[in-house]
């Protein structure tokens, strides 16, 4: 219920009071009244808090959105020419790991950071984000560079294994309702298709 703690505006806590003081003012004399007045402002109160927290969480999916897919486009590019065994585009520009690191810090903060606090929705996080998240998380050249990364922090990258974690369970979810059950390549990108996705993101245009 975090979302819920974090999205309290005024008008909802307005609601709150003001169908929590008329149930106490009737509860002597209609007692059953006071408690359906005092239920009817609650529900109220939950629908104004969630309804500010999808707007909220949709607007920052979309800052994401933007961000990501439209003014990430080189690091992206360059992310996934590291991925496939590639030379930098320009020698004298950012290295191939510069670029994943770029990538994988996105995915650490906002995205894993602001889902941890409750500040976005997983289900606009998974739609949204998966096959990018699970793209780039299960190419072995990135849990190599995460393994070695966590050597010297092991603390590293934590946020972006729950995140994953997360996402890969809501697409479990999602394969079992559609097929009634779900085994690892369902979910897990072969070799095969992973460098059909990294070699489109190693084209993206700028």
């Amino acid at each position: 219920m975090r979302w819920l703690a974090n999205h309290i505006e005024w008008h909802a806590a307005l609601i709150l009071f003001a169908f929590g003081t008329l149930a106490v003012n009737w509860r002597m004399d209609h007692p059953g009244l006071a408690i359906a007045i005092g239920i009817v402002g609650l529900l109220l109160f939950v629908a104004s808090a969630r309804s500010a927290y999808l707007y909220k969480s949709t607007a920052l999916i979309d800052e994401y959105d933007e961000r990501f897919f439209d003014k990430m486009r080189v690091e992206r590019r360059g992310a996934a020419r590291f991925l496939l065994g590639q030379q930098p585009e320009t020698p004298d520009g950012p290295t191939g790991e510069d670029d994943l690191e770029d990538v994988l810090s996105f995915f650490e903060a906002p995205l894993a950071s602001q889902l941890k606090a409750g500040q976005i929705s997983a289900e606009l996080t998974y739609n949204y984000f998966y096959h990018w998240v699970s793209l780039y998380y299960q190419s072995p050249v990135c849990q190599k560079y995460i393994e070695r990364y966590c050597k010297e922090e092991a603390a590293s990258y934590s946020d972006l294994r729950d995140l994953y974690g997360k996402l890969q369970e809501m697409e479990k979810a999602s394969i079992e309702r559609e097929k009634g059950s779900c085994k690892a390549e369902d979910y897990r990108l072969s070799s095969e298709k992973l460098k059909k996705y990294l070699e489109q993101e190693a084209r993206l245009r700028t």
